[in-house]
């Protein structure tokens, strides 16, 4: 549920916490994560459950926030609640968000020209 209020808020900023969520209800389910980024270095894997970000519980807060959630400036530290896979215990896992450096996307035709 994206209002009014949220469409109003100042951009977070560039730096990510190098992961994709996909809001699933109460948690989210991390999607991908980017190689060498701060998810990745902390551990996080797709699959895992998270059911906080910064202190704020998923399940009041709709998918735009929760995703602006994961972006700041550069630096910023976010405080992630999740759930490893296999294990029942909840784990805090702190990510400093940073710009992502992405190589260039390169492209090759084959011989058949598809």
């Amino acid at each position: 549920w994206l209002n009014a209020s949220d469409l109003t808020e100042e951009d977070p900023g560039g730096a990510s916490a190098g992961m994709t969520l996909i809001k699933r209800g109460i948690y989210a389910s991390v999607l991908t994560v980017v190689p060498g980024g701060p998810a990745d270095r902390a551990g996080l894997r797709p699959g895992e459950v998270i059911r906080r970000l910064n202190g704020l519980s998923l399940n009041k807060i709709s998918a735009w926030k929760m995703q602006r959630l994961t972006r700041g400036p550069e630096g910023t530290e976010i405080e992630v609640l999740r759930y490893p896979k296999d294990t029942v215990e909840p784990v805090k896992t702190i990510l400093k968000l940073e710009t992502l450096k992405f190589p260039p996307l390169g492209f090759q035709t084959s011989s058949r020209g598809s």
